[in-house]
């Protein structure tokens, strides 16, 4: 592109071309690129930044998204799988494109999203399958002709209430000067959990909506509100629209709310008016309400998936040649100018890729009973589905069944039996993740699993039930391991099979097939049978999200019943059906049971908390099955935060720590009908409606517990937490904001809109007293970081060498590291900056089961130890000024030494998981590390005396905050 001068028409032949990102490119005319054949160029994802001048025609985008300034974009005869995404754009056209019905299976919430988006036109479109609103336009999007598309089908998760078409305001602005015209929107009643809205205009900021006009549509859903307006303050029409209930019900309503003054609705065909106050001020003219007439006397079909359907019947007061409904429109659809719609079932054809139907029987030895069938490209499956059946002699170790991976960090699988519980163990993309298929497993006793896979979630059944949902981007396409039937492959990539956790008892068959099954849909396809997948199984995805709870305020206890505790009392927004739980602690003893929160009551069910006990995390839960209680995690510190999180749905539950899953549980727990108090610092032991009793009270920190009310895992959860902020305006703390003075400014500007929740920390009274951590500091910056996760086997000859840099040449600094040991046996190095001569030299290794910080200043060595734990994740920080060496470790000081040792005359380079014997300048790596390093980073800063680098401070009085209430707050 940078030998582009605008203008040209580039031809883009197949193939797939990734990911494409356009940052600060602009053209004075546009360049063009078509695909060579419709559809056959592929990308990703394309995303464009600050740019103009770009038109797109026949290609295929799994993702299309458009930031802030960019103009003159067009985007025609193309495929977008997921959402085309578009924010304070200028000049935008998309026409007869294919936008929506998911990536990979997977259907996302959004097919198209417009924000502050001007002088643009959407027509001739189809625009289908969804999870939310298939078309959104908000903010002060402007200018535009919405002409012509199909709106098709929202396929809803339980508890959302989704549209085919949503506009609201957003910073003060709201929708206007727009044409929205014959326009096919339908929702399949028969798909998602709910019924879709039609079309729904409300939350208007500023002046509200004005110059808009709605006229001769086809509006078709199960909902009340099917054609719905508030905020209607200047030459609004809505006109001859057809507003059709989809559903027997209240459907085919049209809703006028409060401030329509500048409405008027005319010659519309529809159910029924809802009209709120007499529509406040809107002039309604000569329309036609069936009312309960037989719907057959009013339109000619029943099948509301098919325009035709909404044919006027011949005597019906809405017949050709009156005045109501759509009637341009559909004269407009029988001459052939509209899409159809195919919302038949989809007939999956799956292929059995590998069969062993060879028994085999094990003692739990390494006696070569075990069988390897080795990789193949027949397995490189990016979906599929595994079957098995197997039972266990004993299982009081572990004792692999299945396994395909090795001892690297590719994309594999495993399924054990530990102590008598049948666990899943999955490797992708976002580290390893054990899943708890089944507690108790029985000897001898048969038991039939099959798992599914598709890039997106992964599934397994045990006896035709459904126990285990997780979402991973685990496949098998990157996977070139050996299939181990009866153990584990302990083995490098390329070697011979190291088999591990030998199986004791029977395996009796094997098979893989390369499409993603239900049970339900395996037994049919063994069966000779078609196996069918229904337009409404379509993998959901996570909508709408709203945090119901919001608790940033610190609490500090000391393990006794003297108040420090808090109680919310239970409303009805915490009852509910699916959600997240996330929250902040440290413990400072833990050696009795020391509860972090808790929602129950003394003999009522549906309870639920999570305690510290003995130095074990532990998690207690009910169902309709009893109640579970399972340990997440053994040897907690104390004095180290952690973030916990959980999530339920009414099928699994799933708990997080600092990021990593350490459980997922079968359960229809949800909080849908719990009416206890939630208790943060203890466990409640009073009876139903009786004044809280604690026990088990804190010893420790907990902060920042919030509750969501869709079930998230931390990937989905972050980007969640990141969209909520954008929505409301805040920004990230500018970099350029490097003193009190700039920063203070920055504040005022944030919450100058009154942004008030997640930004704040509460009092006990619900008073604002301080703006949150990550609003008012700036953390010093390094001058050198890798940030990277690396991954190290102990293997000689092992390290990641980055050359000197002179920001490294430092008298005075802080080092940081972030790291995870596998063994602390033999010598493992973090890290080095040293070379086999004397000189200003340091090492961090761990060795005998501490961990050792070694310096040289040029003429005597020194040396500062911690104990270190296999498994343990480790923050620390050695800060030195040529005088004093200084180290803490997960926030604790472990140790101080007088030596002259500075960076400022080492030139050596810096060698992550090994040491270095090379003389100087010379590289020879030895004692290479045995774990994870995700973290090291050089400051040009000093060490506090709290082992923190240095922040800047906002003065609070600066910010003339006003105390709000808690209760204000949600």
């Amino acid at each position: 592109m940078p030998r582009l001068a605008g203008g040209e028409t580039v031809i883009l032949a197949d193939g797939d071309y990734g990911s494409l990102s356009i940052s600060r490119s602009s053209y004075s005319e546009a360049v063009t690129f078509v695909a060579e054949n419709q559809k056959g160029a592929k990308f990703s994802s394309i995303t464009l930044r600050d740019s103009n001048g770009y038109h797109f025609d026949g290609i295929e985008a799994e993702w299309f998204t458009g930031h802030y300034n960019f103009r003159d974009l067009s985007i025609i005869n193309s495929k977008i799988g997921g959402t085309l995404s578009l924010r304070g754009g200028d000049g935008i056209v998309v026409h007869n494109s294919d936008i929506g019905g998911g990536v990979g299976g997977k259907i996302q919430p959004h097919a198209v999203r417009f924000m502050d988006v001007s002088n643009f036109e959407l027509t001739g479109n189809y625009l289908h399958e969804v999870t939310v609103d298939v078309l959104n336009i908000t903010g002060d999007s402007h200018h535009g002709l919405i002409e012509g598309n199909l709106i098709y089908d929202v396929i809803s998760e339980p508890g959302i209430h989704p549209d085919l078409f949503q506009m609201f305001g957003a910073k003060g602005k709201t929708p206007h000067d727009l044409v929205i015209r014959n326009n096919v929107a339908i929702d399949d009643v028969g798909t998602g959990n709910q019924a879709a809205q039609g079309f729904f205009f409300t939350d208007y900021q500023g002046v509200g909506y004005q110059n808009i006009l709605v006229e001769n549509n086809i509006i078709s859903s199960g909902a009340v509100n099917s054609l719905t307006i508030r905020g209607a303050t200047e030459n609004v029409k809505f006109l001859d629209n057809h507003v059709i209930s989809n559903a027997n019900g209240g459907a085919g309503t049209i809703r006028l709310g409060l401030n329509n003054e500048g409405l008027t609705v005319e010659g519309n065909l529809a159910r029924q008016w809802y009209i709120e106050n007499e529509g406040h001020g809107a002039t309604i003219g000569d329309n036609h309400l069936y009312g309960d007439a037989d719907i057959t006397d009013i339109i000619r079909g029943s099948d509301r998936n098919d325009w035709k359907s909404y044919l006027p019947a011949a005597k019906s007061e809405a017949a050709f040649g009156s005045r109501y409904g759509a009637q341009d429109l559909l004269k407009l659809l029988l001459e052939g100018s509209a899409p159809s719609v195919d919302t038949s079932a989809t007939t999956i054809l799956p292929t059995t890729v590998l069969s062993h139907d060879d028994r085999i029987t094990m003692r739990g030895l390494n006696d070569g009973r075990h069988k390897v069938i080795e990789h193949s490209d027949g397995l490189s499956l990016p979906e599929g589905t595994i079957e098995l059946s197997f039972s266990t002699s004993t299982n009081h170790w572990t004792r692999t069944i299945l396994s395909k991976h090795n001892a690297s960090e590719t994309p594999g699988i495993s399924l054990s039996v530990t102590r008598g519980r049948l666990e899943l163990e999955i490797e992708d993309s976002a580290g390893t993740k054990t899943i708890a298929l089944k507690e108790d497993m029985e000897n001898q006793k048969k038991y039939d699993i099959s798992l599914s896979f598709n890039g997106h979630r992964v599934e397994a059944w045990l006896d035709g039930n459904l126990v285990g949902s997780v979402a991973s981007d685990f496949s098998f396409e990157q996977n070139r391991d050996p299939l181990l039937i009866g153990g584990r492959n302990e083995a490098i990539v390329g070697a011979d099979v190291d088999l591990s956790s030998p199986f004791h008892g029977r395996i009796d068959k094997i098979a893989i097939h390369d499409k993603a099954m239900s049970a339900s849909q395996l037994e049919a396809f063994k069966a000779g049978q078609p196996v069918v997948v229904p337009a409404n199984t379509t993998p959901p995805v996570r909508d709408a999200v709203s945090t119901v709870l919001s608790h940033a305020a610190l609490i500090t206890m000391r393990g006794l019943d003297d108040g420090r505790h808090k109680v919310i009392e239970h409303s009805q927004v915490l009852a509910i059906d699916a959600g997240t739980i996330e929250v902040t602690f440290s413990t400072s003893t833990n050696h009795w049971s020391r509860s972090i929160f808790s929602k129950e009551s003394s003999g009522q069910g549906h309870e639920f908390g999570l305690t510290v006990t003995r130095g074990r995390l532990e998690l207690f839960f009910g169902g309709e099955t009893g109640l579970q209680r399972h340990v997440l995690k053994d040897g907690m510190l104390n004095g180290q935060d952690y973030q916990f999180q959980l999530s339920f749905d009414g099928k699994t539950v799933n708990a997080w720590l600092d990021g990593l899953n350490v459980g997922s549980f079968a359960s229809s727990f949800t909080l849908a009908d719990s009416t206890n108090p939630l208790l943060i610092g203890g466990r409640n032991n009073a009876a139903p409606g009786e004044p809280v009793e604690i026990f088990e009270p804190f010893h420790g920190r907990i902060s920042n517990l919030a509750i969501h009310d869709e079930a998230m895992d931390p990937q989905e959860l972050a980007q969640y937490k990141a969209d909520a902020l954008e929505a409301k305006g805040v920004p990230t703390a500018p970099a350029e904001a490097a003193s009190s003075q700039s920063l203070l400014h920055w504040i005022q500007e944030m919450t100058k809109d009154g942004i008030d929740l997640d930004e704040f920390v509460l009092n006990e009274d619900g008073q604002i007293i301080d703006i949150s951590l990550e609003a008012r500091t700036i953390e010093s910056q390094p001058v050198f970081t890798m940030d990277d996760t690396l991954v190290f086997r102990g293997f000689q000859g092992a390290g990641e060498i980055v050359e000197h840099e002179s920001s490294m040449e430092l008298a005075t600094g802080v080092i940081t590291a972030k790291f995870s040991t596998s063994k602390t046996d033999y010598e493992r190095t973090v890290f080095s900056k040293e070379s086999g001569e004397m000189g200003d030299d340091i090492a961090v290794f761990v060795k005998g089961g501490r961990l050792h910080i070694e310096v040289e200043d040029g003429s005597k060595k020194g040396v500062i130890s911690a104990p270190v734990e296999a498994g343990a994740y480790y923050d620390l920080k050695i800060g030195f000024d040529g005088r004093t060496v200084e180290a803490w470790l997960n926030g604790k000081h472990s140790g101080s030494m007088a030596s002259a040792f500075n960076l400022a005359n080492n030139a050596e380079a810096l060698v992550i998981g090994a040491g270095n014997k090379g003389l100087r300048g010379e590289v020879d790596v030895i004692a290479s590390y045995h774990g994870r390093i995700h973290e090291v980073s050089f400051y040009q800063e000093e060490l506090t005396n709290s082992g923190e680098l240095p922040v800047s401070f906002i003065d609070l009085g600066d910010l003339n905050l006003v105390p709000t209430q808690w209760s204000d707050l949600y």
